[in-house]
């Protein structure tokens, strides 16, 4: 091999390690950038905690392989002490939850006034509103949720009026609507479960959804799955 030739060859090599170095020193630098990234999330989630069990709040995590960190995704509120005012004072913090996509409010105090913070909530998928005093005009807020794909108003005060505010959310195929409620039924022996499903069956209680309601709101949502519920209200809704 004459000088030239090896001369070139060495360039190439050189060219090359130089290629590597720079390939490295960038990956090393992504990777930097990406765990201080997870660092600040988990640091957000961790400062919004206290908030959030102070209102009677849990939290469920979730992680991933291409993400070290667990992030809270689910936050639960079970109980009539969570009010208008604590989801009013506790969203802000909500919000500091970049993974949050689940909401569960079950039988709490909360009502269309507190309902209008959650529904600033941009990121739920699910929304679970089950035993909550939430009313037609409550709907109206939830179209701001345009990814909310499942969403839960078993035991509410929902009719055939508020279900015209679903149309507009375009990504839901999940609903859960108040069937045949009565109010304040004592718990009942196991063994009478089947005599309570017949009574409750022939219960006629004002602002619930009917057989047409449903059928407009499929029609409306033709991709949606639609169940309705026979649910005992709570004797203090």
């Amino acid at each position: 091999m004459d000088g030239p030739t090896r001369l070139a060859g060495k360039e190439s090599k050189r060219s090359w390690m130089r290629f590597s170095l720079r390939s490295l020193l960038a990956a090393t630098t992504l990777v930097a950038v990406w765990m201080a990234f997870g660092v600040i999330r988990l640091r957000q989630e961790q400062a919004a905690l206290p908030a959030i069990q102070w209102a009677g709040g849990q939290v469920a995590y979730r992680g991933t392989w291409l993400y070290p960190f667990r992030r809270i995704y689910c936050v639960s509120f079970v109980g009539r002490s969570l009010t208008d005012d604590a989801m009013r004072s506790v969203t802000p913090h909500l919000k500091n939850l970049p993974g949050l996509t689940h909401l569960q409010l079950m039988q709490t105090s909360v009502t269309d006034e507190g309902l209008k913070h959650a529904a600033t909530l941009s990121r739920l998928r699910t929304l679970d509103l089950v035993d909550n005093r939430i009313t037609d005009d409550g709907l109206q807020p939830l179209l701001r949720l345009s990814a909310l794909s499942k969403l839960d108003l078993s035991a509410t005060l929902v009719s055939d009026a508020g279900l015209s505010h679903l149309e507009g959310i375009k990504r839901l195929s999940s609903v859960s609507l108040p069937g045949a409620v009565a109010a304040g039924l004592p718990p009942l022996d196991p063994d009478l479960i089947e005599a309570r499903e017949a009574m409750l069956a022939a219960v006629a209680v004002p602002g619930v959804v009917s057989d047409q309601g449903i059928v407009s709101l499929q029609a409306a949502c033709p991709n949606c799955k639609i169940t309705q519920t026979t649910v005992v209200f709570s004797g203090d809704l």
